[in-house]
């Protein structure tokens, strides 16, 4: 799985500063069981507080559940610190599986990374 690193970016219009969004880019156009533990790893932000994490799926055209159930423990992960996951540019497939499941009563999906990089 091709996934761009996570990087601080600020929101739109402000300095970085400790609420910096952290960001990735998934490049691999599937998530699923194989690709766990890289996605896993890229939205861990445990020494984060108030982690702010965008993960652009502009490219992804298939997820299996493996890769639900790991934005939904990142989810909690972030709320549960005073933080915030955001979804970016899921494709169709992507956001018509999210909705099938429920997740995207969860997950803040949003139709541009530039959305999702404003509060």
């Amino acid at each position: 799985m091709s996934l761009s690193m996570v990087f601080a970016a600020p929101t739109m219009g402000r300095p970085p500063s400790s609420e910096s969004v952290r960001a990735a880019f998934c490049g691999c156009p599937v998530i699923r069981y194989p690709h766990r533990d890289a996605l896993r790893q890229a939205l861990d932000a445990p020494d984060t507080a108030r982690p702010r994490i965008v993960v652009h799926l502009g490219r992804v055209t298939f997820m299996d559940s493996r890769g639900i159930d790991i934005f939904i423990a990142a989810h909690r992960a972030t709320t549960e610190a005073g933080g915030w996951l955001r979804l970016a540019a899921p494709t169709a497939p992507v956001m018509r599986t999210l909705q099938i499941v429920g997740a995207d009563a969860v997950i803040d999906c949003r139709e541009t990374l530039r959305q999702a990089l404003s509060d």
